[in-house]
């Protein structure tokens, strides 16, 4: 695994760790009962392990499973060992909010999401209404934009990579681009007014 990949994914693991923290001490000051106050420090993880997103989903969890690995060997956060509840959706959305449900009801303080905008968007709701911290690993603008206090996204927004895409293609005096295939028409909508910018 690339050093800047670890860097990511010891980032996001630091970050969901915090919030799950967080969320326990916040529960405690503000006279909740918190989910976790002692014990390892639940984590869910629901991702692709099967299906068409596997080869993503496979990767994330041997990265988030190498960095949980590494914080336990350091004697955790706090003294507190991270725990992982990783499951599979199978690349379908609709398993991604039931096992999304599943690692809440397991007891998990935050989740990290799957590795496709489909599914993340399926969630984000569910993660709202349950008020459970959740990092999305997709890249929708939809994800995060308009912002809800408990979906954040770690991957640069979609619009943001068209615009990087479509700034460089320009650059190299390009006016003309064709396009094999566009997974949503959303994307190509947004696409198209990117381009069509002055």
């Amino acid at each position: 695994m690339g050093v800047h990949l670890m860097t990511y994914v010891t980032r996001v693991l630091a970050f969901a760790a915090s919030l799950a923290l967080g969320a326990s001490t916040g529960c405690a000051a503000l006279g909740n009962s918190p989910t976790q106050s002692s014990g390892p420090i639940k984590i869910g993880m629901v991702t692709s392990l099967t299906g068409n997103y596997a080869p993503l989903g496979t990767n994330d969890k041997l990265a988030v499973q190498q960095m949980a690995d590494g914080v336990n060997a350091k004697n955790g956060i706090n003294g507190r060992k991270i725990e992982l509840n990783i499951v599979d959706d199978g690349s379908d959305p609709n398993q991604s909010v039931i096992q999304f449900n599943k690692v809440i009801g397991d007891g998990a303080v935050a989740v990290l999401g799957p590795p496709q905008s489909t599914a993340d968007l399926a969630i984000k709701p569910v993660a709202n209404d349950k008020k459970m911290p959740t990092i999305s690993l997709g890249a929708a603008d939809e994800q995060v934009v308009p912002v809800t206090p408990h979906m954040w996204q770690t991957a640069p927004l979609s619009s943001q990579v068209a615009k990087v895409c479509v700034d460089f293609i320009k650059s190299q005096g390009k006016t003309k681009l064709a396009i094999a295939m566009l997974y949503r028409l959303l994307a190509t909508k947004r696409f198209r007014r990117i381009c069509c910018k002055t």
